[in-house]
C-alpha cells in the first residue's frame, strides 16, 4: 500500500470509530425511545399483548433519531433477512 492509501484507510477507521463512539453516547430522548421499544416489544410478545404495542413500535422504529442511531451501529447488528 502506498503511504496515501494507508493514511486514507487510517482516517476512515478513525471516522468510523468516532461515529460508533458517538452512537454509544445516548441523548436522554434517544434512551427513552430505546427503552420504550423494549417495553412495547415485551408487552407485544406477552400473552396479553395489545395491538397498540405494534403501532407504537412501528412509530418508534421509524423515528429519525432511532434510525440514525441504528445506522451508526449497523456494523454491530445482525443483518436483516430478505
Amino acid at each position: 500500500m502506498t503511504m496515501n492509501v494507508q493514511r486514507s484507510v487510517a482516517r476512515d477507521i478513525k471516522r468510523d470509530q468516532a461515529r460508533q463512539k458517538a452512537a454509544l453516547t445516548l441523548a436522554p430522548t434517544l434512551a427513552s425511545k430505546l427503552v420504550s421499544i423494549v417495553v412495547h416489544a415485551e408487552e407485544m410478545m406477552g400473552s396479553d399483548g395489545h395491538r397498540f404495542n405494534r403501532i407504537a413500535l412501528k412509530g418508534l422504529l421509524a423515528d429519525g433519531e432511532v434510525q440514525a442511531w441504528a445506522q451508526a451501529l449497523s456494523v454491530l447488528a445482525p443483518r436483516k433477512r430478505k
